[in-house]
């Protein structure tokens, strides 16, 4: 699996809102497209759904409860609203979109490519679909695709960071290193604290044997995000190791006792076993569950907004920052 990666993807709620017939059937649709908590937004669009409203609202209706589902991690659940809304509308394009992130979240790379290439069919020009599709493709190991990809959306927008990451994460799965190197380097240009591009910079000059260049690339993506625990792997493996690197130890040290104190009753915690609730991801899987986002969103979203029996948590952006540099030390060696 394709790792270190983040970037932008259209918000699933960011649907238009079209006029409702009644001032009771507006004032529903306008609690339904808020962004509330997930719990509140899906009960009041079910209680829009549930009105008999026209089409264009009903498919609304749909797709943002589709969007509210997504936001709790329940992608199937998500995938099915979202393709009510589109027997209802076919032609809504972020319904397309939201049922491929969905699908992406579950891994079914195959059936969110074809929702990304319907919703490029209807908008040709937004360059962000483009991403979207490009880290499917390359999530399905189709580095070529999602080379074309990302050049699509780098020549609709020449400043898209994520395009030119993505880009050089494919270029180095087909062992094109030095393109890689050039796509980071222009990334960190565009933005200097994208700390994922210093991080696979680092990655790449370490597999050509620049250490110096894979030193500092690493140190500036510490710096940046200390939750990049391979960074600090890297500095230790290639002798380097720095105070950021013992302070990056420290935080997933103080990421695994907080694991272990707020959810070890529920989720299977260290590298092997089985979740007491065998409805909670294992901790070491919870990469592979989010393959499009980065940990901080999903790891938020779910303290703010517990499912199934799941405790309401108030961490501290700090605690947050230690679950995922605890997170990230599980996966597997690169």
């Amino acid at each position: 699996m394709v790792r270190q990666i983040s970037w932008s993807t259209p918000t699933l709620g960011a649907l238009a809102l079209v006029a409702c017939t009644g001032a009771a059937s507006a004032d529903r649709m306008a609690e339904c497209r808020k962004n509330v908590s997930p719990d509140a937004q899906a009960r009041a669009c079910s209680n829009v759904i549930d009105s008999a409203p026209g089409r264009e609202t009903l498919a609304l209706a749909w797709a943002f409860r589709g969007a509210a589902y997504a936001r709790k991690g329940m992608a199937p659940e998500a995938a099915e609203n979202f393709a009510e809304a589109l027997k209802v509308n076919p032609a809504l394009k972020q319904a397309w979109l939201g049922r491929g992130m969905a699908h992406l979240s579950q891994l079914k790379f195959d059936a969110a490519i074809v929702d990304y290439s319907k919703a490029i069919e209807m908008a040709p020009d937004d360059a962000a679909t483009y991403v979207l599709r490009g880290y499917a493709y390359l999530a399905k190991k189709e580095p070529q695709n999602a080379i074309s990809d990302f050049t699509r959306c780098l020549i609709l927008d020449p400043a898209s960071v994520s395009a030119l990451n993505n880009r050089g994460l494919a270029y180095r799965k087909l062992g094109k290193t030095k393109r890689a190197i050039a796509d980071y380097t222009k990334a960190v240009q565009i933005n200097p604290l994208y700390a994922l591009a210093y991080n696979n910079r680092g990655y790449a000059h370490e597999a050509l044997g620049n250490k110096a260049q894979a030193v500092d690339d690493f140190r500036n993506a510490l710096a940046i995000d200390p939750s990049l625990v391979g960074a600090r792997d890297a500095l230790v493996r290639l002798s380097a190791a720095s105070t950021i690197a013992a302070q990056s130890t420290k935080r997933v040290a103080a990421g695994r006792a907080l694991a272990e104190k707020t959810c070890g009753w529920c989720h299977a915690i260290g590298r092997r076993g089985d979740s007491p609730n065998k409805a909670a991801p294992p901790f070491r899987d919870i990469h592979a569950r989010h393959p499009v986002l980065a940990l901080r969103e999903p790891i938020s979203r779910a303290i703010a907004t517990p499912h199934d029996r799941m405790p309401q948590l108030s961490l501290s952006n700090a605690e947050i920052d230690q679950m995922i540099a605890y997170i990230n030390s599980l996966r597997p060696a690169r």
